[in-house]
């Protein structure tokens, strides 16, 4: 009743599930009597499909539908009922997966369908704008390169370092010098020193320092730093190769643990070719196997404890980038080759110079 709650008596759900008047209306064009002229169907994945009958005037050959309404109301009624359960479960932490099975003893959707359900729900609050009251307010400056109409646009965005919500953003054609400077003098520079967290593209300085003067911090990205660290090593690496990976990624995080699994698999290499054992690619790969796990297992982890991955202080970062300065200049050659030492020794200086 609760579907049907619009339509009259004047309508039938026949024995083929069709839902049509059982008096056809009169042609709106010729105001001739129209005939029952089968039926159009509607459906909605785990939700159910409706059959809407159609009328045909046998005079003028005007097609017409009955209305659907009721089952637009239908599936309007599903998504603002799960797009309360989807904030609801937001504010609980529960993720979009977590949704989607939760969803499966009411109606089943997919978490991509809640993921867009929930874009679409917080799009509709108005939020307050971000003021920025700090002396020092933490600020990320950022682009992104999207298409329109096959057109490359750049989306220059500022966003608040505490809330993470855009302050302000502007698509354009360009994103040269010029035009980040008018983009980021809609920044209010009075009484703030700015602390702004970019990714590594050198121009940022000389930009920053025309909009401020000497009136900002400039801090780039560790996440961008240890995504190019990353990428500068082959994807089928040697555990040694490995191992010096992961030691320029412990200069800002603690990756003790990983460092110290490496050196006991260095030193069980060592070994195994000393007393004639096999080292070779199956025991590389079950080795990698242990390692992989190790990681997930410790990410995991920190994910029940809703913990980030634990930051080095200040000294002890310091003290691994000596130390790490040391041992490049002592690496063996023998197992990495030119080309990638000479791309760590590039990007050892530049870690320095900028820290």
């Amino acid at each position: 009743m609760a579907i049907f709650k619009d339509f009259s008596n004047e309508y039938i759900f026949d024995e083929k599930s069709v839902l049509r008047r059982i008096k056809p209306p009169m042609c709106d064009k010729c105001t001739s009597q129209m005939v029952h002229n089968g039926y159009n169907e509607y459906s909605k994945q785990n939700l159910g499909n409706l059959k809407i009958g159609k009328y045909k005037c046998p005079n003028c050959k005007l097609n017409k539908e009955e209305s659907k309404s009721s089952w637009i109301n239908l599936v309007s009624e599903v998504k603002e009922f799960y797009g309360s359960f989807a904030l609801d479960c937001l504010d609980m932490d529960v993720s979009y997966d977590g949704m989607a099975r939760i969803s499966k003893y009411i109606l089943h959707r997919g978490k991509d369908y809640f993921l867009d359900l929930a874009d679409d729900m917080l799009s509709e609050i108005d939020l307050p704008p971000i003021e920025l009251n700090d002396e020092i307010p933490i600020i990320h400056y950022d682009e992104q390169h999207p298409k329109r109409e096959r057109t490359q646009k750049y989306r220059l965005t500022v966003l608040d370092g505490k809330s993470k919500r855009p302050i302000f953003e502007e698509l354009t054609d360009s994103k040269d010098n010029p035009t980040i400077i008018n983009f980021l003098s809609n920044l209010p520079t009075e009484n703030i020193s700015p602390f702004i967290v970019t990714d590594l593209d050198r121009r940022y300085g000389g930009v920053f320092e025309t909009v401020f003067g000497e009136n900002y911090i400039h801090q780039k990205c560790l996440f961008h730093l240890n995504q190019l660290i990353t990428k500068m090593f082959p994807k089928n690496r040697t555990i040694y190769q490995e191992y010096v990976k992961y030691r320029f990624l412990n200069i800002f995080y603690e990756r003790g643990t990983e460092l110290s699994f490496l050196e006991d698999s260095l030193q069980e290499k060592e070994v195994r070719l000393e007393l004639g054992l096999p080292a070779n690619k199956d025991w590389k790969k079950e080795k990698f196997k242990e390692f992989r796990k190790l990681l997930d297992d410790r990410e995991k982890s920190r994910r029940r404890r809703k913990e980030n991955l634990p930051m080095n202080s200040y000294e002890k970062s310091l003290d691994n980038l000596e130390e790490l300065r040391k041992f490049v200049d002592e690496i063996d050659t023998n197992r990495i080759n030119s080309n990638l030492w000479d791309k760590l020794d590039k990007r050892l200086k530049q870690i320095v110079e900028d820290f």
